[in-house]
């Protein structure tokens, strides 16, 4: 593979180093998948980008998930990249498109007329409570992620 693409640790880009019908040397390889990962096809097979870098890198693809630290799936900077379980990847998660509230693990529980939060650690849901402010709710949910989320204590922003 080193033959073919060029890694670049510092923007977490690859690069072709080889001409052929669907490349040019120096041209940025891969492309977007639809969940936001870039994918490189290199001899007929597809590789996410951030597991290439990991082997760019270390010489080996990762033993476990890959975790990017920001939550940016295409930032693929080996600085923004770590060796993660699914548990502690999941830390790392951003909002559902379909909340409401702006907020990871904040919900309007409208049968209660309340602010709800909760949080989920290694598959299980807790619940924080309900509140009577979005900021109270807020806060619950950042203190309780800070106390059980220790791989990811701060929630991603984007």
């Amino acid at each position: 593979m080193r033959d073919k693409l060029r890694y670049d640790p510092e923007t977490g880009d690859f690069f072709w180093l080889i001409d052929s019908p669907r490349t040019k040397i120096g041209q940025r390889a891969g492309w977007l998948n639809d969940s936001g990962y870039r994918l490189i096809s290199v001899n007929s097979k597809k590789y996410r980008a951030h597991h290439l870098a990991w082997y760019f890198t270390y010489g080996v693809f990762p033993a476990n998930q890959l975790d990017h630290i920001n939550g940016t799936r295409d930032d693929n900077r080996i600085s923004n990249l770590r060796e993660a379980t699914d548990a502690q990847n999941r830390q790392n998660m951003a909002k559902r498109s379909d909340n409401k509230s702006g907020y990871i693990g904040v919900y309007w529980a409208s049968w209660a007329n309340k602010w709800r939060a909760e949080i989920a650690a290694s598959g299980v849901k807790r619940k924080l409570g309900y509140f009577d402010t979005i900021d109270d709710a807020v806060t619950a949910y950042l203190a309780a992620k800070a106390k059980i989320h220790q791989f990811h204590p701060t929630p991603v922003t984007r």
